[in-house]
């Protein structure tokens, strides 16, 4: 599975997870987050969020929740002021995310390029068409 994230008419694809972190590093960003258009939290102060596929789950999810998943799409909570549990939602899910306060940046892993948010931008992320092929190796 891949996620494929929409902001600002630029539209990426990504394998393990798109992170949308704070701009600057000596300030917290405010977002909130919508699932399938229903808000789940109140508004979040901390340096982000990661959206995480499956695979990606070993990675940057892991260090912030200190778990996996094998289904789904992850959300994990950088660094929030609030206690904020990560979740784990169907894969079919439509995830946004709008920032109150920035700046922000969101990118895909392993990619080059990045897209800067500012107040009242906001990032729609959602399962892709498109699906990876992994090779192992034995």
């Amino acid at each position: 599975m891949k996620l494929k994230m929409i902001t600002k008419e630029k539209e990426i694809i990504g394998l393990n997870d798109i992170t949308i972190h704070n701009g600057d590093p000596r300030h917290a960003i405010r977002y909130r987050v919508f699932v399938n258009e229903k808000q789940i939290n109140k508004e979040v102060i901390g340096d982000g969020i990661v959206v995480a596929t499956p695979f990606g789950s070993s990675g940057y999810y892991r260090s912030i929740t200190d778990g996996t998943f094998e289904v789904g799409i992850g959300l994990a909570f950088n660094n929030s002021t609030e206690q904020a549990d990560h979740i784990v939602l169907k894969d079919n899910s439509i995830i946004k995310v709008e920032i109150i306060r920035g700046p922000a940046l969101v990118y895909v892993d392993n990619r080059q390029e990045f897209v800067n948010l500012t107040d009242g931008d906001s990032v729609v992320i959602e399962k892709s068409s498109e699906i990876a092929s992994v090779v192992r190796i034995l």
